[in-house]
């Protein structure tokens, strides 16, 4: 793999590998937010960030998590880059293959909050719910998720997986505060 991350000169060159348009983006893991050290060069993950809430109504410790980018691929892990890796290995780093607004992203997704990544099946085609999730989604006391939107009345949320609540102004299903 060496010869086919170089450049003549013999130094490692990432970026002979990135298709046009695209770049790379170094993301700090630790062994949770980077699923334990199973992510490997070649993995596909979705990333996600977790950070304060804003607005009226939110308090200090309020916090939000969402789904940044989906299906991204894996470059490497620390500086290798090497697919045939499969030993698991706790890393700070995770090296992912992203378009221009992937990048500005997750450079503002690692300023505003913390960043981790959620191992996906590198067959899987389908995109996820992308739906904000709150601290009140996780219960205490509040009616869970499906609960909610069994009394939703919302036709447009028909067929959607449970969860859903409401619609946004926009028409994008959400979590209800």
């Amino acid at each position: 793999l060496a010869s086919n991350i170089s450049g003549a000169d013999g130094r490692a060159s990432i970026s002979a590998l990135l298709p046009d348009g695209m770049r790379a983006v170094a993301v700090g893991i630790d062994a949770v937010s980077g699923v334990g050290g199973m992510v490997s060069p070649g993995d596909v993950v979705d990333v996600i960030v977790t950070r304060k809430m804003a607005g009226d109504g939110a308090g200090n410790e309020d916090q939000m998590t969402d789904i940044v980018l989906e299906k991204i691929r894996v470059i490497a892990i620390d500086q290798v880059a090497d697919n045939k890796a499969t030993d698991p290995k706790v890393a700070k780093t995770a090296t992912l293959e992203v378009d221009a607004v992937g990048a500005q992203k997750i450079a503002l997704a690692q300023e505003v909050g913390t960043v981790s990544l959620a191992l996906r099946n590198v067959t899987s085609i389908e995109d996820g719910a992308n739906m904000t999730v709150t601290q009140q989604d996780l219960g205490s006391g509040w009616r869970s998720a499906p609960s909610r939107r069994a009394q939703s009345a919302s036709p447009g949320l028909a067929g959607l997986p449970p969860g859903f609540y409401r619609e946004s102004p926009m028409g994008a299903p959400r979590y209800a505060a």
